[in-house]
């Protein structure tokens, strides 16, 4: 026996939340999942062995730690507030969500979140230029920008204005992109993703993001990160292609990564566990001993030798 589809309606029914409930489980959603990745990679990236990585040799100060997160929390209610709104839009029936996966395929959902990432990245671009112009940067945009040498903790941390503009590239792309819960889903979860390594401040990538044609068009950590230190170059979220097109890319930016990669390719000492070593060495430690023994008496030998021949030498001269 066939089971019965449920419909759009249905489930819209079954979801059936106000518009504060809404707000409040999405504000506690997205703050949620905003502390454990951020948090997540910022406790990580402290270890001694990922410190090899880093681009900027100094760690973020505390007073700037404290400022990011707060900045972020406000930016996560404002973006709970556009999730709200989304969501009112999709009951009234004025977006392109749907629930029925064969209604555009299995293939269209995959591609549908590279799709939503393009637009996004598109979108993000040239807000973000417009971010940049006098007015808007130094009573608004300049918030983000204080932290020049930027923390996981940032990825979030903008003006309330910029928050609403970033904020409104949901609600847009539902209105006109067919879209399933599950792309949705992925989409944003990249979106947090991306946000947070990006300002990690330690490049995680290999060199073949520079060096291979297809892996440079993805955007890696030096490429924000000269953004916070340069400002009018490296536009981008997840992709180099609107810099690239639009002559906006860091002219030393390739250079930049390659050498950053390659300064600090060395593992160093401090990042070595010695009660790791200690495992290693214990059995070393016993023949050691034997094996200095053992060089000191070849080094006698061979300084015996030594003399011999020059001696020998000497008789043949004379």
């Amino acid at each position: 026996m066939r089971r019965a589809r449920i419909s759009d309606k249905e489930v819209m029914e079954a979801l059936s939340l106000t518009a504060y409930e809404t707000t409040a489980v999405m504000f506690f959603i997205i703050t949620l999942r905003y502390l454990i990745v951020s948090g997540t990679f910022y406790f990580v990236l402290k270890r001694p062995r990922w410190q090899h990585k880093r681009i900027h040799p100094d760690p973020p100060r505390r007073e700037q730690l404290v400022q990011e997160i707060g900045w972020s929390i406000v930016s996560c209610l404002i973006f709970a507030l556009s999730g709200t709104a989304g969501d009112l839009a999709w009951k009234a029936g004025y977006t392109q969500v749907y629930l029925d996966v064969h209604r555009h395929g299995i293939a269209y959902l995959l591609l549908s979140v590279p799709l939503l990432m393009f637009l996004h990245d598109t979108y993000f671009y040239f807000a973000h230029r417009l971010m940049h112009h006098k007015v808007l940067f130094d009573r608004v945009h300049k918030v983000h920008h204080l932290s020049r040498n930027p923390s996981p903790w940032a990825s979030f941390c903008f003006h309330p204005f910029e928050a609403f503009v970033e904020a409104l590239i949901l609600p847009l792309l539902i209105l006109v992109v067919p879209v399933h819960p599950i792309a949705l889903l992925i989409f944003v979860t990249v979106m947090s993703v991306f946000g947070v390594v990006n300002h990690t401040g330690y490049e995680l990538y290999s060199k073949e993001f520079v060096t291979n044609r297809w892996l440079s068009a993805w955007l890696t950590v030096t490429h924000h990160q000269m953004h916070h230190t340069h400002y009018r170059t490296n536009f981008g979220l997840y992709f180099t292609l609107w810099d690239r097109w639009l002559g906006t890319e860091h002219a030393k930016y390739a250079a930049t990564f390659l050498r950053v990669k390659a300064q600090r390719s060395l593992v160093p000492a401090a990042a070595i566990s010695p009660a790791r070593l200690g495992l290693r060495l214990r059995p070393f430690a016993r023949v050691a001993p034997r094996v200095v023994e053992n060089a000191v008496h070849v080094g006698a030998l061979e300084g015996m030798a030594a003399e011999v021949v020059t001696q020998t030498l000497d008789e043949v001269r004379g």
